[in-house]
């Protein structure tokens, strides 16, 4: 039986949130793609990707600037991707990059055609550095 201070830590952990990874990342985005009747988590991704992220994973102060300061443009091209694949379905795909090499993020819409093929058409990849800066995004797949 919990007691109170058990019981306290136990909430403390399960309000903690992940730190920013590949992984917490990935884990995050993925179930919120192709939801005919998106929840909130997914509307929210639909409207505002970077406050999905910021709000739903921890991060340093380097990571959170520049996540804050990537340019209008390149946070643009993405929330279009991010709207399209919430309700159409589609994949995700994030790397952090190490200092060593660049980060990458892929979002690829995914269907089936007439004759029941599978598709999938990447329609954006971007780049970026270890600290999330130097953002480069460009319709279609890498180049």
């Amino acid at each position: 039986m919990a007691t109170k201070k058990t019981a306290g830590k136990a909430a403390t952990k399960s309000a903690t949130k992940p730190a920013l990874t590949a992984n917490s990342l990935n884990r995050l985005i993925r179930p919120m793609l192709g939801q005919t009747k998106p929840d909130a988590r997914a509307t929210k991704l639909s409207r505002n990707w970077r406050a999905l992220i910021a709000s739903e994973l921890s991060m340093s102060v380097i990571q959170a600037e520049n996540l804050r300061t990537i340019p209008a443009e390149e946070v643009a091209k993405v929330q279009r991707a991010f709207k399209h694949v919430v309700t159409h379905g589609g994949e995700f795909t994030a790397k952090l990059g190490d200092g060593q090499t660049d980060g990458s993020l892929n979002i690829r819409m995914t269907g089936t055609g007439k004759t029941l093929r599978t598709f999938k058409i990447t329609l954006l990849t971007c780049t970026f550095d270890a600290n999330c800066r130097h953002w480069h995004c460009h319709l279609g797949p890498a180049i």
